[in-house]
């Protein structure tokens, strides 16, 4: 869930994650969107307002400290650039995008502070919607990894991860194992996710995107009716995303989910801090501590905050 190779990954990182597995976990009913919809209006109700479709374009610094921000509507005929003034700056955005907003004098001192770390990889996620719960159809459990049987040992999974789509393994989860109001009754949604990388996808023309994709889904739907027979006529509906796809939505350069990789020498006190070399701008997101996965994200923000309010 974390990496592209078992034998550069963080121990340190695995073993709390793995932990929360066996001790089990909650799910947001409804989705993630509930817990966004939730904090937006815990904003708004305090005084607070949230912009949506719009792109801040630079950070505002004032006597080396940064007090605001530059920002557009985010289409492509916007041209008036408005800014916003606070006591406090939170990029909860890609560092490295960060940094590209900073004026030039603030920028390098940062720019050295992350110059020689290492980015994640990325993820290809497929969406279904199923006409029937995988359940009734046999499926026993929530997460179900998928090797190929050219994976002897651990050290065969980064090449596998970087081969054809038609080896490559995957998991696939299953919302109908649990009550996750995702779907009408009877009826269920899943998602099949494999390792990936932006490269795979660059440099194709619309056609040769559009087929590619394709051609995955078909790849990956005939992986999912082998693991459980009867399920491929029960998808309704059916979406590809891709590395290009996360990139596109999030601007995580190299459409990484996971911020800066999760080896040693970048997790744990190693992560980058809370506060940045900017006085005045702190960083939250998968990109700084404790790192990339959606419990992660979430306390980094938690952290940032508290970390914030100690600063006052």
């Amino acid at each position: 869930y974390y990496h592209d190779d078992p034998y550069s990954m963080s121990l340190i990182y695995f073993a709390v994650a793995q932990a929360g597995y066996y001790k089990g976990g909650t799910y947001i009913k409804g989705g993630s969107q509930k817990l966004s919809d939730y904090l937006a209006k815990v904003i708004k109700d305090n005084g607070g307002e949230v912009l949506l479709q719009h792109l801040v374009t630079g950070i505002i610094i004032e006597n080396d400290k940064a007090v605001g921000v530059n920002y557009k509507e985010n289409r492509k005929s916007a041209t008036e650039i408005m800014n916003a003034h606070a006591k406090v700056i939170i990029a909860n955005a890609a560092i490295p995008n960060v940094v590209d907003m900073l004026p030039e004098k603030n920028r390098q001192v940062q720019a050295n502070k992350v110059k020689n770390l290492q980015e994640a990889c990325s993820i290809l996620t497929i969406y279904f919607g199923f006409n029937k719960e995988p359940k009734a159809l046999g499926n026993k459990h929530y997460s179900t990894f998928v090797f190929d049987d050219s994976i002897k040992t651990l050290q065969d999974m980064p090449a596998n991860f970087r081969g054809n789509f038609a080896d490559r393994g995957y998991v696939f989860v299953d919302y109908s194992q649990i009550e996750s109001e995702l779907a009408p009754a009877g009826k269920s949604v899943g998602v099949i996710c494999t390792i990936d990388y932006l490269a795979d996808w660059e440099n194709l023309s619309s056609e040769e995107y559009n087929a590619k994709k394709s051609q995955v889904a078909k790849i990956y739907r005939e992986k999912l009716e082998k693991l459980i027979p009867g399920i491929n006529k029960e998808i309704g509906w059916c979406e590809v995303a891709t590395p290009k796809t996360i990139k596109r939505y999030t601007l995580n350069p190299h459409g990484t989910v996971y911020g800066y990789a999760q080896i040693p020498k970048q997790a744990g006190p190693f992560r980058i801090p809370k506060k940045s070399k900017v006085k005045g701008l702190y960083f939250a997101s998968a990109w700084t501590n404790p790192g990339g996965g959606f419990t992660a994200a979430i306390m980094s923000g938690w952290f940032c905050a508290s970390e914030v309010l100690r600063k006052r």
